[in-house]
């Protein structure tokens, strides 16, 4: 991804998502939790979620949350792609998943601020 633009009102503000117990089988189609340069998807929550993919893997850029016992089982690859601009804390069955910095001219998650409501 490149560089990050300008906040207007059309960028999108998203945050505080929590999902549970779901299960996916036969998956075709990868798995993205990708934000923006300019705005991350802040405070992801999964938890008990399993994805079988005959495909690809669970993407994950610009974002950042939280993985308690999430499996990605992908035909081929590893279970998580991390890209840049990435933290996310795991526990349970989750795997470890690498903290990444944001690129040159992109703004690191935890220096974006959330506009006022």
């Amino acid at each position: 991804s490149g560089a990050a633009q300008a906040l207007t009102s059309t960028t999108p503000i998203i945050h505080d998502i929590r999902i549970d117990n779901l299960s996916a089988t036969k998956a075709k189609m990868p798995a993205n939790i990708e934000g923006l340069p300019e705005s991350c998807i802040n405070n992801v929550s999964l938890i008990n979620v399993n994805i079988q993919t005959s495909g690809t893997f669970m993407q994950l850029l610009h974002m950042t949350g939280t993985f308690n016992n999430v499996t990605s089982a992908p035909a081929s690859g590893p279970p998580f792609v991390v890209e840049e601009n990435v933290s996310v804390t795991t526990a349970g069955t989750t795997p470890s998943i690498p903290a990444t910095p944001p690129k040159s001219a992109q703004i690191a998650c935890a220096a974006q601020s959330l506009p006022a409501p």
